[in-house]
């Protein structure tokens, strides 16, 4: 049964029109929270107005909005999660099928939000034969993006294009004012052929041919100006336009405005417009006319220089730019890396070379799940091989080995199997002794002593100050208030050997001032202070001098404490001192432990090793213990880097690692080497060994 979404082949992005009626909007693909889903009306993002169902489900679901979006409005639903690990698994923990479906669920639809951010990117058709180079320009503020001169890369344009449309439509204005100033020039030739063919008309009239002859003597010497300009010198004669008729100047003057009649006559009045007549013949064309002199603006652009010689080129191209949306064409900035991993930006495109490198960090997460589960599986095949005690195994691509008998390779040195706990250990030897480090003498440095009492006289440490007089002076009065109280069960005294420390104690004699009954105790040992075995029978406490024997079965611990059984008393009285018959170990001798070959299907290149591994002595991974793997059936070896990836059990650790054995010669017989240094005794309870 399928308990978690399932996430198919689907875009997570769907459109809609609205039309004013409808009010729920499906989508198809799996959401894994209602706040997964963005809503979008136009290019407004909703925060409110609407419900959403469906969240959790793999078919996908509704959108239903308060009020129906109106017509012709565009309602988008998109998936946007945030792109991140969602869980973590832990070395040793349980295998759990729905939390790796769940995070790779949620890694898909990660993947699905970039490949549709990466679809909505600029990129070249798949059958494009173009090999140019497309990454882009360092922006430049008012400049446009385009192609090179050789069409193999991108660069910015010299101009500033917005500057550049206007000085294009100044100069067209500036054309059309010229245009306008040829036409009344026209017309006043047209006024003064007129005047000739009038006086031509009326020669046998002497006074109209004198009139005539006097007004085309005015005509002549008009000088045209073009239009008023409150800055210009008008001398007489000098004839302008202003506000659609003409003027002749009749006094010199500078800033007087036509009509004022003490300075202008009209020259020709602007008229009403009359009806559009009928379109004669095209005429021949003229002659052209001789070569204008220079103008006398200096000017911005020239057709030649291709916008390189607009005024400010960043300027002219922010004038000009248009932001691209998924509606319009326009510039785009390119996503940073940061940008692209966060999935969140929906304004920048992303390069190839980054989708890439996102893609490649997914998959190394992915890659990630794939070590972890390999590891749990190894650790299974021990577990199950210990619950059961069954003899070593192989399994696919490995072999594991939980030592229920003595089956090391013969290749071995220095090793003791140890039948009660099916381990291999190195342990040293020596007698036991109070006379032995921590058994007698002032201990204050190297033993931490509490209670669950808290003291009406003296301190705890005073156990073991060297002093065995229970004299009020260097003991301890465990009464809280000065007068007897009852111990209840579970009260202790507990002795902290330190950090890495372990002591295997068969013996420990108490000091008191009197012999009054303190009730049943015992003995326990631990190595955290949370975890206890008992390591000796009920006893009961009495008499100035108590000795109890305790049975540790050689096992050592960093932690001892005589704990309350039953009718539990704090007497009003004086506890002098604890001591202790310590073993005393000479050094361990450094082992070797080799396996028995196993045969792999193919030459393997890389090696996985899982050793539970219990360190007696204090221990540094691949310095106080190393371990090794071969494909050529020993005769060479590649070191595994080991880690401590936490706690098997109460007394086992696990210690995991890798290596690549791809430079070893070719081979299938399979063996692992374990070899412990600097003289500390551990000991291995279980190995496997896996190849691929």
């Amino acid at each position: 049964m399928t308990d978690h979404i399932q996430i198919g082949d689907i875009t997570p992005r769907i459109q809609y029109l609205g039309d004013g009626a409808q009010s729920v909007f499906p989508y198809p693909f799996p959401i894994f929270a209602s706040g997964d889903l963005e809503i979008y009306l136009d290019d407004a993002l909703q925060n409110s107005g609407f419900t959403i169902a469906g969240a959790g489900a793999s078919g996908g679901g509704d959108v239903t909005f308060l009020s129906a979006p109106a017509n012709n409005v565009r309602v988008t639903l998109r998936r946007r999660i945030a792109i991140q690990r969602t869980s973590d698994f832990q070395e040793g923990g349980a295998f759990r099928a729905k939390v790796i479906n769940d995070e790779l669920d949620y890694q898909t639809a990660a993947l699905q939000q970039v490949a549709d951010d990466a679809g909505r990117a600029v990129v070249r058709a798949p059958t494009s034969a173009s090999t140019a180079d497309l990454t882009l320009p360092e922006p430049a503020a008012g400049r446009a993006l385009k192609w090179n001169a050789d069409g193999d890369g991108l660069e910015n344009s010299a101009l500033d294009v917005d500057t550049v449309t206007d000085q294009a439509a100044a100069s067209a204005a500036a054309a059309a004012a010229s245009a306008g100033t040829a036409s009344t020039q026209a017309g006043l030739a047209a006024a003064a052929k007129t005047a000739a063919e009038t006086a031509q008309g009326l020669a046998e009239d002497a006074q109209a041919a004198a009139e005539a002859a006097a007004l085309a003597a005015i005509v002549a010497k008009i000088e045209w100006r073009g239009a008023w300009s409150n800055a210009t010198a008008y001398a007489l004669n000098d004839a302008v336009t202003e506000a659609g008729a003409s003027y002749i100047c009749i006094q010199a003057h500078t800033n007087q405005q036509p009509p004022n009649a003490a300075y202008w006559d009209v020259l020709a009045a602007k008229g009403a417009t009359g009806p559009t007549g009928a379109t004669g013949a095209t005429g021949a064309t003229g002659p052209q006319g001789p070569q204008g002199d220079p103008g006398t603006g200096t000017g911005d652009m020239l057709a030649a220089n291709n916008l390189n010689d607009v005024a400010n080129a960043a300027t002219a191209f922010g004038n000009i730019k248009q932001a691209a949306s998924e509606s319009a064409s326009g510039v785009a900035e390119i996503a940073t890396q940061a940008e692209v991993n966060a999935g969140t930006d929906d304004a920048r495109f992303v390069t190839p070379l980054k989708m890439e490198t996102r893609v490649q960090a997914l998959l190394s997460a992915l890659d990630g799940a794939d070590s972890w589960a390999r590891n749990n599986l190894m650790l299974n095949w021990l577990a199950d091989e210990i619950a059961h005690t069954v003899a070593m195994g192989t399994m696919q691509d490995g072999a594991h080995d939980a030592f229920e008998s003595d089956s090391i390779g013969t290749a071995s040195t220095n090793e003791t199997y140890d039948a009660t706990g099916d381990y291999y250990h190195n342990p040293g030897t020596g007698a036991t002794s109070y006379a032995n480090s921590g058994g007698q003498g002032d201990r204050t440095a190297s033993i931490t002593v509490t209670s669950s009492q808290t003291p009406h006289v003296g301190a705890w440490s005073n156990l073991v100050n060297g002093s065995s007089a229970a004299d009020g002076t260097n003991s301890v009065d465990p009464t809280t208030a000065g007068s007897n109280e009852t111990a209840a069960n579970g009260s202790y005294i507990r002795f902290d050997f330190g950090n890495g420390v372990k002591k295997v104690i068969s013996e420990a004699t108490i000091t008191v001032n009197g012999s009054q009954n303190w009730g049943d105790w015992k003995w326990q040992g631990s190595d955290d202070a949370s975890s206890w075995t008992d390591v000796s029978p009920s006893f009961t406490w009495s008499g100035t001098t108590h000795v109890s024997t305790l049975n540790t079965s050689g096992a050592g611990y960093r932690y001892y404490q005589m704990v309350v059984v039953a009718s539990g008393l704090w007497w009003n009285n004086w506890i002098g001192e604890f001591e202790f018959k310590i073993a005393a170990w000479a050094s361990p001798a450094d082992m070797t432990l080799i396996s028995n070959a196993a045969t792999a299907q193919a030459a393997p290149t890389d090696a996985r090793i899982v050793i539970l591994h219990d360190p007696v002595d204090s221990v540094t991974p691949n310095t106080d213990v190393k371990a090794y793997a071969s494909r050529d059936g020993g005769t060479t070896y590649t070191q595994v880097t080991l880690a401590n990836e936490g706690a098997w059990d109460a007394n086992y650790t696990i210690l995991i690692g890798t290596a690549d054995i791809s430079g070893q010669p070719s081979g299938t017989s399979m063996k692992w080497k374990i070899t412990t240094h600097n003289n500390k005794e551990q000991r291995v309870k279980a190995v496997a060994l896996a190849w691929g």
